[in-house]
């Protein structure tokens, strides 16, 4: 017992010297490694020639210097990736070409200078202004930790390939396979253990890492091979594996470039490649996997001429929700409150709803008054994005081509001239027997009043998605009660049962068809008697336009098969006889408006989580048909008596329940 105690004093007395000393050693490490392993190098090629290294150099022939320069460049691109995919796990909000091209010039910087973390956050910092010194610094902790436990894994795989011809260690190897059982034990159970950076991660995330690791390495790999002679190298899975392992021992040196540690470990493992041959190729490795791409980073980060930024345009988020009822902005701006952003023009009467999605800044819908193009392309170079307007106009689609910018048809948005709604008309034939069918059902519809009743429409939506599959979202709104609260909400139930609703964004100049949600038993005719009653309800408020939103409308062979899975919802909107205006897909490039479609599509049918919601109904809350909720729509208001009254029928039938 005395001598734990003493044992114990001993460590309280040293521990306020523990701090200092994790310091001196961080800040003198690289410098005591280069030291060492430039000492031991210099042990090791003593007896060589040197003229013969020099030889070595000389004699690569140009197309090794182009094989190693294309794979230099390929590894360097990986890189790239790998710091996209280290931005998207931390939420950064940094564009993926942005987040690629800073990963790669930070850490093309940084294994030339040393000290990684240090530079490559200085660097991530100083070309990435949005992101504080921390969140750089935090970055390129991750990025150095995450390559580790990528490298890791790669280097067991590539050692345990590589077999005999390596000149390792046989313990090394059953090592090896017991590391690799290790990481994917830690991997398995990253969801149940707390690991701090690492259960930031998704399966994904880790599987697209270790991608991206396996493509760096491989290349850089391969640009040390292109420098070798012909007859003297080695298969590329022991060349491989040799070089994980010698790159692994310059980032444990934590030398600049691993200098010295590097090349010791080529000597160790490559031992029938002559001394003077492989120290050549590893000198012009240095040259074309170092010094060059250290020079093009240096020089890429001397401030250069800027074009403005762009000032003309100011964004808002959701405090722009109020812009369509107070300025006469689209309605389809309510997208706001589920992660929209407005970039509004100076003068207020102008402007465009935009979200962003993998690495383009997308413009959703017409832009408002005259949007200033060049403007919204300086938006988003400004995130390193590119442009690309989803459902624009046949205006500025014919502005788009005039640019040089590829366009493409993609729908066709239903609009309904409410000064020219008439249910009596001939074009109205289906849908006055669709509203018939639903008087018979006894079907009730009203306009919903606050509070909404949030626990009977959340479970008709289970019901709905339950039978329809996901929900879908990014340019249509998601069930949210946040969302819902702004809109414009009617309810379809029968005796006392809620059965469907519909939502409308709401605007001073038009109103927009969202939400269509209803149960598996609905009765025919109710959605159709929802959306007159949403048709009645913004007229009668002197709203001239109602938009049905879009359906999709592609050209070609190709098109005429996808325009077939909407063919019912158009014959649906088709019954309220709207005007057609085709919506069309804009981008800078051909490449850029199908890389852009195929990342639309996959957000509107696997659209991201939601912000944070509104509260949830009020305790005790019940769904009361009867009650006085309606706020525009008269008390008796009879949808279906107007409609016998515009069509000319004399007689007089049972009533279609006062809405």
């Amino acid at each position: 017992m005395p001598t734990r105690r003493r044992t114990a004093r001993a460590i309280s007395a040293t521990a306020p010297l523990m701090p200092p000393l994790r310091a001196a050693l961080s800040k003198g490490l690289p410098p005591l490694a280069l030291v060492l392993f430039g000492w031991l190098l210099w042990r090791k090629v003593d007896g060589l020639d040197p003229v013969e290294i020099r030889q070595a150099v000389s004699a690569v022939p140009l197309s090794g210097w182009i094989g190693a320069a294309i794979a230099t460049a390929g590894s360097f691109a990986a890189l790239g990736h790998y710091d996209a995919v280290l931005h998207r796990v931390m939420g950064t909000r940094v564009g993926g070409r942005a987040a690629r091209w800073t990963g790669m010039q930070a850490i093309a910087v940084s294994q030339f200078l040393g000290f990684g973390v240090l530079t490559g956050a200085l660097v991530r910092w100083r070309r990435l202004p949005q992101l504080s010194l921390w969140q750089a610094t935090r970055l390129s902790a991750m990025v150095a930790l995450s390559f580790l436990a990528s490298w890791a894994m790669v280097t067991v795989v590539a050692v345990l390939i590589a077999g005999a011809p390596l000149a390792l260690h046989p313990a090394l190897r059953i090592g090896a396979g017991i590391a690799l059982s290790g990481v994917c034990i830690l991997l398995a159970l990253r969801q149940v253990l707390s690991l701090g950076w690492l259960s930031r991660f998704r399966g994904a995330d880790a599987g697209r890492l270790l991608f991206w690791t396996a493509v760096d390495t491989g290349c850089a790999a391969l640009a040390l091979a292109c420098l070798l002679p012909a007859d003297l190298l080695p298969p590329i899975p022991v060349i491989f594996a040799a070089y994980l392992l010698a790159l692994g021992a310059g980032l444990l040196s934590n030398a600049p470039g691993g200098v010295g540690a590097f090349e010791l470990t080529l000597l160790a493992l490559l031992p029938h490649v002559p001394a003077e041959t492989l120290l050549g190729a590893v000198l012009a490795f240095r040259v074309v996997y170092y010094l060059v791409p250290a020079v093009l980073g240096l020089l890429a980060l001397i401030p250069q001429p800027r074009e403005p930024a762009p000032s003309r345009l100011v964004t808002m988020g959701p405090e722009a929700e109020r812009l369509s009822a107070q300025t006469g902005a689209p309605s389809e701006w309510g997208l706001v409150r589920q992660g929209g952003t407005i970039a509004m023009m100076p003068d207020g009467q102008s402007g465009w709803l935009f979200r962003d999605i993998a690495d383009y800044r997308t413009a959703i819908g017409p832009g408002w008054g005259q949007p200033d193009f060049a403007g919204f392309a300086r938006l988003a170079a400004a995130d390193g994005q590119s442009p690309i307007l989803y459902k624009c106009s046949r205006a500025e689609a014919a502005r788009a081509r005039k640019l040089g910018w590829a366009v493409l048809r993609c729908a066709d948005e239903a609009q309904v001239n409410l000064p020219g709604f008439d249910l009596g008309s001939p074009a109205h034939r289906q849908l006055r027997r669709k509203l018939r069918h639903a008087e018979k059902a006894d079907i009730r519809v009203l306009r919903a009043a606050s509070p909404l009743p949030l626990a009977q429409m959340a479970a008709v939506h289970r019901d709905w998605t339950h039978a329809q599959g996901r929900e879908r979202g990014w340019s249509m709104g998601q069930f949210d009660p946040a969302l819902l609260a702004g809109q414009a909400v009617f309810l379809a139930s029968h005796n006392g049962q809620l059965l469907g609703f519909v939502s409308f964004h709401r605007g001073r100049s038009d109103w927009t068809l969202d939400l269509m949600r209803h149960r598996t038993d609905l009765p025919d005719g109710t959605m159709h008697a929802l959306i007159v009653a949403g048709l009645e309800t913004a007229r009668a408020e002197g709203v001239p336009v109602v938009s049905l939103a879009a359906v999709p409308m592609f050209p070609g062979l190709a098109g005429q098969i996808a325009n077939r899975r909407s063919a019912g919802l158009r014959q649906f909107k088709q019954s309220f006889g709207p005007e057609w205006a085709p919506r069309y897909i804009a981008a800078p490039t051909r490449v850029d408006l199908l890389r852009a479609g195929i990342a639309v599509a996959r957000a509107i049918h696997r659209p991201g989580p939601l912000p944070s919601t509104c509260p949830g109904p009020a305790p005790g809350f019940q769904f009361d048909p009867d009650r006085a909720s309606c706020d525009v729509l008269a008390e008796n208001h009879d949808l279906r008596a107007t409609a016998r009254q515009r069509a000319g029928h004399p007689h007089v039938e049972r009533p279609f329940p006062p809405s």
